[in-house]
């Protein structure tokens, strides 16, 4: 047996859901994308570990115990933190889930970025919007524009592609020695958006598949006339099209049981 900690972001979290969540059986994709962006970030969400990836490995893996450290909105420079929590707590295993770099901007607070945001301005105008949104839920954070634009600059620059460097060759190069067994996944593309660096290529080239691209191309090979991106959310994803449904978490177990170095974990 083997004590297993999970780390990562909401996608290693739980499974979400919308309290009163309206029946969109009958709308429309370009409906569902409106809600999914104008009442998803303010709705009231609701979280469950039953068929989420996880529960779902427990159950074929019983011999295993797996204990998640996962954080919704989370990104590396929080799951780097949890990683030195799981080693003194002596877990034998770790799943380390990534994701496009995000802003930790204290414990409860990340700053998720788009694939097109490539500027110091889009930059500073997704750590601002992430700050209105955590104000309209009830969470006062207080950064002046000079602060924000300060940040901005910061992760554009060397000092932060350095870091997030040093950490993804940390999973390979320093934790495996820490731990029995590493393995990792990515839901998203793990490249930073504003750079040329292709720090995906050349840490773990063809050793790491993105989930995301791999099911959505093979949803569209299935049926090139009528399968898409839009269709695949609307089939897999829950109500926000970000987050998988309970048909899409199977999805990640069959991609993660196809990833070697989750294998050495579950063996």
């Amino acid at each position: 047996m083997a004590n297993v900690a999970i780390i990562g972001s909401s996608f290693s979290e739980c499974l979400y859901s919308v309290k009163d969540e309206p029946n969109m059986s009958g709308w429309t994709t370009e409906k569902r994308i409106e809600w999914a962006e104008t009442e998803w970030p303010l709705a009231f969400i609701l979280e469950q570990h039953e068929g989420h990836w996880v529960q779902l490995l427990e159950e074929r893996y019983p011999q295993h115990e797996f204990h998640i450290f996962a954080k919704g909105g989370a990104g590396w420079e929080y799951s780097e933190i949890t990683l030195h929590k799981v080693a003194e707590l002596k877990f034998d295993r770790v799943i380390v889930e990534l994701q496009e770099p995000r802003l930790m901007l204290d414990n409860s607070t990340h700053v998720c970025f788009d694939p097109s945001i490539n500027t110091v301005k889009q930059i500073a105008e997704e750590i601002s919007k992430t700050i209105a949104w955590q104000s309209a839920r009830g969470k006062q954070i207080i950064f002046t524009d000079d602060v924000v634009n300060y940040i901005a600059t910061y992760i554009a620059g060397p000092v932060y592609a350095t870091r997030y460097r040093q950490y993804l060759l940390s999973l390979k190069n320093v934790w495996p020695k820490v731990f029995d067994k590493v393995g990792v996944w990515a839901y998203l593309p793990i490249n930073m958006p504003w750079s040329d660096l292709d720090l995906y290529a050349e840490i773990f080239g063809d050793e790491l598949k993105i989930f995301e691209d791999v099911a959505i191309e093979e949803w569209i090979r299935k049926d090139p006339i009528n399968n898409s991106v839009e269709t695949w959310r609307t089939k897999y994803c829950g109500s926000d099209r970000q987050h998988a449904n309970e048909e899409g978490m199977k999805l990640i177990v069959d991609f993660l049981l196809k990833q070697s170095s989750i294998q050495q974990v579950l063996e």
